[in-house]
């Protein structure tokens, strides 16, 4: 499911940047962002489940991504998972 939704990031239309921000800020508890130094980070925060994916989760991630596939300032994505030992 995520690997579709991720395939159809669209660059075309653009989000102008109070949209843009209004993304980034509705981010979810179980999905952390920033972007700094030309990097997206995305990070997993659902230890309970050992970090799995749900669709809501999905949904944030391809939100996020929507937004930085349109910053020329990020450059790379990086995935990480909240602290915890496991999972991921």
């Amino acid at each position: 499911m995520c690997a579709r939704a991720f395939s159809e990031v669209d660059t075309r239309s653009p989000l102008d940047p109070v949209s843009a921000s209004r993304y980034l800020e509705a981010m979810t508890e179980t999905v952390l962002t920033k972007s700094e130094g030309g990097v997206g980070y995305l990070t997993l925060n659902r230890p309970e489940a050992l970090h799995a994916l749900n669709l809501g989760m999905c949904e944030t991630i391809l939100a996020a991504l929507r937004v930085w596939a349109q910053d020329p300032s990020i450059h790379l994505v990086m995935i990480d998972h909240a602290d915890g030992s496991r999972g991921f």
